[in-house]
């Protein structure tokens, strides 16, 4: 992923709205057909997060690191206005002034995985699944994971936790009481 969202020239005003779908799909985890969807007031500026519509046509917010946050403004600012032919509110269009459509963005994503030359199987939702699982390992609770995923059941948010493996041994390493005692021991 960093592979390929490094790779995108972004000098121009298609590189740059390429680059921030991709920066806001693996930093909040939203689904494809939620980010084609987002209008520009779903960007909150004053408290940097964005807000989604989900399944079920339900509302969350999703908080946004500076770095996305500060991209996506500037994309905002400045390349937008290149693509929106009939001042529409949509924040990902296409060259004709046309909403951004998940088959357009999936075209986008595998074309750009081919020119950084990414040889293995590359989906959409891998951007999903990163967002989940670098959470996970970084200790972020399951629940809040839940709600910025928007699954309505824990269970399936529980699907990204069989990654963690190695993280759970390395816990289990270094903070179970019997592993501290043999570390005393040597």
């Amino acid at each position: 992923i960093v592979k390929v969202i490094n790779h995108i020239d972004d000098t121009t005003p298609a590189g740059k709205r390429n680059k921030s779908m991709m920066l806001l799909l693996v930093s909040t985890g939203m689904r494809i057909s939620e980010l084609v969807h987002l209008e520009i007031n779903d960007i909150n500026h004053s408290v940097s997060n964005v807000r989604v519509i989900g399944k079920g046509n339900k509302e969350r917010l999703i908080p946004l690191d500076q770095e996305t946050f500060h991209y996506v403004y500037s994309y905002m600012q400045n390349e937008r206005s290149f693509f929106d032919k009939k001042n529409s509110l949509w924040l990902f269009m296409m060259n004709d002034g046309r909403r951004m459509t998940r088959e357009n963005f999936y075209n986008i994503l595998q074309k750009l995985v081919l020119e950084a030359g990414v040889r293995d199987h590359f989906t959409p939702h891998m951007l999903r699944h990163t967002f989940a699982t670098t959470l996970l390992e970084n200790h972020c609770d399951l629940r809040s994971i839940q709600v910025m995923l928007g699954h309505q059941d824990i269970s399936t948010t529980t699907i990204y936790t069989h990654v963690t493996h190695k993280q759970i041994m390395d816990d289990y390493n270094k903070f179970h009481p019997g592993n501290a005692r043999r570390k005393d021991d040597e």
